[in-house]
């Protein structure tokens, strides 16, 4: 028996809400590469969500229930995705203030360190 473009509709709404879910637990663990693999995964099936539910739409067989739980999970989707960009976003402004500091340690570090040096080599002197 050949399944209805209805329900392979209702069957990959599941599945992209199962792949939401488990998105959000990788990015929460900070498995960032299984995330990854899990948003390409994601792409996959909202493309064919959106694709039959434009065709059914169209044809004004899909019935608002099901357009309802679809516009829901993408918009969790959307929302997980937007933290991940905020969290990228804070993070790259970290390493700039990282490699700021950096740079200014390189730059004063050696007039400590060669204090440090004359001091360390006079006092070994003086026991000498």
């Amino acid at each position: 028996m050949k399944e209805t473009p209805l329900a392979c509709l209702e069957r990959l709404i599941s599945s992209l809400a199962t792949l939401v879910a488990e998105e959000a637990a990788l990015l929460e663990a900070a498995a960032w590469e299984e995330a990854a693999d899990v948003q390409q995964r994601i792409r996959v099936v909202a493309d064919e969500v959106t694709r039959l539910a434009r065709e059914l739409g169209q044809q004004g067989l899909l019935p608002e229930k099901v357009r309802t739980r679809a516009e829901a999970i993408m918009v969790r989707q959307q929302a997980t995705l937007l933290a991940l960009q905020k969290n990228f976003a804070r993070m790259q402004n970290e390493l700039r203030a990282l490699d700021s500091t950096r740079g200014r340690l390189n730059v004063v570090r050696p007039a400590y360190v060669g204090k440090t040096r004359l001091q360390a080599t006079g006092a070994f002197s003086d026991h000498g």
